[in-house]
């Protein structure tokens, strides 16, 4: 009884404030992770070879594969396991944050200019099918949380679809040319997390994201919307640690309200569960 009054209790809390749809940007909104692009983008403004990046892809790599392999394709269903989650995410962090200091270390992002950043961006990026219909439609407002290495980047990359705010990692200038060094806020699991607990303060959010590095923030929103299929590895991981997973398409109701009122019982009941949408055509009766 206790349970259901709580939860309850969060749902209409999260109807009576506004609605803010958060999304990570790489591989969620666009076609596919375009942080390639952006230090190839580099490579070509200094006229260097891409050999300095494709090696520090390689060494990234190296280091991820052993990191999930500890992770199972196929996950039994299991009781939710917080702790585990978190020491996986900080040892998956870890990976990523010595990968973006050996990028640091490597200047392989030096040389850009804010023009030729968001030129590169508007010409080589693409978004995923009915990404750009369902944004431009929103009912709410519209937040990116990503863990890209360039604002300007973004920007550009979402082809004039109105952004609200923009929550990302960003490149150090000098001079208006970009020195290689990046300015880090937004690299870890656990910031993109503590980014959407700020902005429940003011609003209930809607979290997309397709990567495990979204899984906190998905769990801390008031509705988390996995984005991708079922294999994609933060769905894998989510399982494994004991996050049930529901795909929207299953789903009978297209009304934000009645999902945030399951995910709040599930939090109360100690078995979160987040939604999974394959598509921005899935995701679209739901936030437009």
């Amino acid at each position: 009884m206790m349970h259901r009054m709580a939860a309850r209790s969060m749902g209409s809390r999260a109807m009576r404030r506004p609605w803010l749809l958060c999304a990570d940007f790489d591989d969620t909104i666009s076609a596919k992770d375009t942080i390639q692009d952006l230090a190839l983008l580099a490579c070509a403004a200094r006229g260097a070879s891409s050999a300095t990046w494709s090696q520090l892809c390689q060494q990234y790599m190296d280091e991820y594969m052993p990191a999930m392999a500890s992770i199972p394709h196929t996950s039994p269903p299991v009781a939710y396991d917080p702790i585990g989650l978190a020491n996986f995410l900080r040892t998956f962090s870890a990976v990523d944050k010595a990968s973006i200091d050996r990028v640091v270390a490597s200047s392989v992002l030096a040389g850009l200019s804010r023009d030729v950043i968001a030129d590169g961006a508007t010409s080589l990026v693409t978004l995923k099918p009915d990404a750009a219909s369902v944004l431009s439609q929103l009912s709410m407002p519209l937040a990116l949380i990503s863990s890209n290495w360039s604002r300007d980047w973004l920007a550009a990359s979402m082809h004039g679809i109105a952004v609200d705010a923009v929550y990302a990692n960003d490149l150090v200038f000098d001079d208006g040319v970009s020195t290689g060094d990046l300015a880090l806020c937004m690299q870890s699991p656990f910031e993109k997390a503590q980014c959407v607990t700020k902005l429940q303060d003011h609003a209930s959010i809607i979290y997309v994201g397709d990567g495990v590095n979204d899984l906190l923030a998905l769990l801390t929103a008031d509705v988390g919307i996995v984005f991708g299929n079922p294999t994609a590895s933060a769905s894998r991981v989510a399982r494994h640690f004991g996050v049930r997973l529901v795909d929207l398409v299953d789903e009978n109701t297209v009304s934000v309200a009645a999902l945030a009122t399951r995910a709040a019982t599930s939090k109360v009941e100690n078995a979160p569960l987040l939604f999974r949408a394959p598509s921005w055509h899935v995701l679209g009766p739901f936030l437009c």
